[in-house]
């Protein structure tokens, strides 16, 4: 009876260490305090090992924003490793596209998005999330 006690204790506390189930996108979003920039980044896909676009849209003063230079930058939180940059490509109507990301390790990961407008400003926002394995 002790080992079935065992066997089902170490069942349950295995599955309560799976991932998550996949949300399909992780959102972000960020204005600066003067509501004149805005930033919004998802995640398509879900956070697992490999390759993940990030998908970026852009205003200012309430409207798109066509051509801006957007760049997606990914680090770990723990030092020593290389982080992965990519810069968005314009796709329409403000929407900015990264070439796959890859998220090379499982793990904690901090996502920068920094925007330069075509008037010279910034905006810059931040994502945080867990990658998987896959």
């Amino acid at each position: 009876m002790r080992t079935l006690t065992v066997l089902f204790t170490l069942l349950f506390v295995l599955s309560a260490c799976r991932p998550p189930e996949d949300t399909g996108s992780i959102e972000s979003t960020s204005s600066d305090p003067f509501g004149l920039a805005e930033v919004t980044a998802e995640l398509l896909g879900s956070p697992r090992n490999g390759d993940v676009r990030i998908r970026v849209e852009v205003s200012q003063y309430g409207l798109k924003v066509d051509d801006a230079e957007v760049v997606v930058t990914g680090n770990m939180f723990h030092p020593g490793m290389e982080p992965v940059i990519a810069e968005a490509v314009f796709k329409k109507d403000g929407r900015y596209e990264t070439p796959p990301l890859e998220f090379s390790m499982a793990g904690d990961w901090f996502l920068a998005i920094d925007v330069t407008y075509p008037d010279g400003s910034e905006a810059s926002e931040s994502l945080l999330l867990t990658v998987w394995p896959r």
